[in-house]
């Protein structure tokens, strides 16, 4: 089985899709880079009805917000009658502090215990976005980060801001 790895400075993420279900495998930094082809392939699955989400965290060494705020609009995504399960597996003590700080483990589910991914996976290479579309990325996650818990707005208010002076036009 070969696993095929989007690379960068800092992380790689992986995915693969099994019965229905999404997995991804983060290796290193979970950060805005990795959350441009992670924002992507989630909105097209959830258009396309998917529904179940599995992130693998136990080689992700760190997340920052952007990637957080990624996290935090797949599952709060309500379009029709199904909603988005988010399952976290092999959070490390570090990943979960995070979660915890911003909010994000009030709209996923953290799994308590190691989990092993199905031997049957196959993973795929995702590609990345242009500066505009991770420019809105950046700015969406991070509103998503507020919307959630009001009190991110001190931490995030001013860069929401700047951000928004930066969107490209519709």
């Amino acid at each position: 089985m070969a696993h095929k790895k989007y690379p960068t400075s800092k992380g790689t993420l992986q995915y693969a899709e099994l019965q229905n279900r999404l997995y991804f495998q983060v290796t290193g930094l979970a950060n805005m880079d990795l959350a441009n082809p992670f924002q992507k392939i989630t909105q097209m699955k959830l258009k396309e009805a998917q529904t179940s989400f599995f992130i693998d965290l136990k080689e992700c060494r760190g997340m920052d917000s952007t990637f957080m705020g990624v996290l935090i609009g797949i599952a709060i995504y309500d379009e029709g009658e199904k909603k988005t399960e988010v399952h976290i597996l092999n959070a490390n003590s570090h990943n979960k502090k995070l979660m915890q700080s911003l909010g994000l483990d009030q709209v996923v589910y953290v799994v308590p215990e190691n989990t092993m991914l199905p031997k049957e996976l196959h993973f795929m290479e995702l590609t990345s976005s242009t500066t505009g579309d991770r420019i809105k990325l950046i700015h969406r996650a991070h509103q998503n980060l507020v919307d959630i818990d009001p009190r991110n707005a001190e931490q995030f208010g001013s860069f929401l801001e700047l951000l928004k002076k930066e969107l490209p036009p519709n």
